[in-house]
């Protein structure tokens, strides 16, 4: 396993949109079709693929917020075909590692409150919840200095 994160772009947003979860977890991701569209009326939304070598096997979308100047993901999933591989183990440290060398002292993510196992793989790389709610998503934050 080589996992690497890619700006997806017009050679690879096909493969992000075959991108599927189970049809239990559809309740809680967005469709990355939705998340893509959303990207280009917010531009400073950034829009990366999770890559196994040359295959995409998840995606990851993540901005930083006006206000509070804290970076944070609103949308991250793994294809269901590729889930309980590490891949979005690996994908959250890589992405964790780019924004603090940045500098940056913190990272949230956001999480539906039934969504169990996203918030076990959240806690277990050191996100602790905030008691903030946005919109419908629980904010969950990670220290990173």
């Amino acid at each position: 396993m080589k996992v690497t994160l890619k700006e997806i772009n017009k050679s690879n947003f096909r493969d992000c949109f075959a991108l599927k979860v189970s049809e239990d977890q559809q309740k809680w991701v967005g469709s990355n079709e939705n998340s893509l569209a959303m990207s280009k009326f917010y531009p400073s939304m950034k829009t990366l693929g999770i890559f196994d070598y040359d295959t995409m096997v998840g995606f990851i979308m993540y901005d930083i917020d006006d206000e509070s100047h804290v970076y944070y993901i609103n949308r991250f999933m793994i294809d269901y075909t590729h889930q309980k591989n590490g891949y979005g183990t690996q994908a959250l440290k890589i992405l964790t590692k780019e924004i603090k060398d940045k500098g940056e002292p913190f990272l949230e993510i956001l999480c539906k409150a039934d969504n169990f196992p996203a918030q076990n793989l959240y806690k277990n790389l050191g996100f602790e919840f905030t008691g903030e709610i946005f919109n419908d998503d629980q904010v969950l934050k990670l220290t990173l200095i």
